[in-house]
């Protein structure tokens, strides 16, 4: 059964796959295609139970937030794999940075692609799962857990509500986030210190924005 679970799912990407196709040789045969920036992303991965749930919103594991980021760059000619740690976060400010704008720092999280990233990045997670359900007289109810975490390098720390506890883990000996970590405390401080550190952040710059995304401007310069 989860054999045809994955294989209906490996249906839908090389579906995904073949529109795209159909997209990129449509801006190739208009002429387009040379000096297009062309992203391509998705919002989250799907879990087949390596971590005993299926689907996503129940943890942050790998499968559920590693997901395909694809850049193609004005006059890009070679492909090439980045083997930088990067966030959806850095998807404007390189748009931005493509085109020629500045981006301003106290507005925006992220970085650009086109930039130098700094060896000790910190990316950060954040879930909050809502679950629906309806009991047996049909009422409707929802329960919910928030879960967090950051990732420096190959250095990932885990924890949640619902969770035994923060979990370590060494992903360069554990890419599928099976073994946590023991002991190792000075690193789950460091790790949790730049959590709360760019999270703190993370919430200063959304001060600046209201609730349609738009940057909170005076009067006279909507105007």
């Amino acid at each position: 059964q989860l054999r045809w679970i994955r294989s209906q799912y490996a249906g839908e990407i090389r579906w995904k796959d073949q529109v795209l196709g159909g997209r990129f040789a449509e801006l190739k045969r208009l002429g387009l295609w040379n000096d297009a920036l062309v992203i391509v992303t998705a919002d989250h991965g799907e879990e087949f139970f390596e971590h005993g749930e299926k689907g996503h919103k129940n943890n942050l594991h790998g499968e559920t937030v590693h997901v395909p980021l694809l850049v193609k760059l004005p006059g890009q000619r070679e492909a090439r794999r980045d083997q930088r740690l990067v966030s959806l976060v850095d998807i404007v400010p390189t748009v931005l940075d493509v085109a020629g704008l500045e981006a301003p720092a106290d507005a925006l999280q992220g970085r650009s692609l086109l930039a130098t990233a700094a060896d000790d990045r910190s990316v950060l997670f954040e879930l909050l799962a809502v679950q629906y359900y309806r009991d047996a007289a049909g009422k409707s109810f929802s329960r919910q857990a928030r879960h967090e975490g950051v990732q420096q390098g190959n250095a990932k720390l885990l924890w949640s509500e619902a969770g035994p506890g923060p979990a370590l883990f060494d992903l360069a000996r554990d890419p599928g986030e099976q073994a946590p970590r023991l002991g190792a405390t000075e690193e789950r401080a460091r790790l949790r210190s730049a959590f709360d550190r760019e999270s703190a952040r993370s919430r200063k710059i959304a001060a600046k924005h209201d609730r349609c995304g738009e940057a909170q401007l005076g009067r006279e310069e909507i105007e």
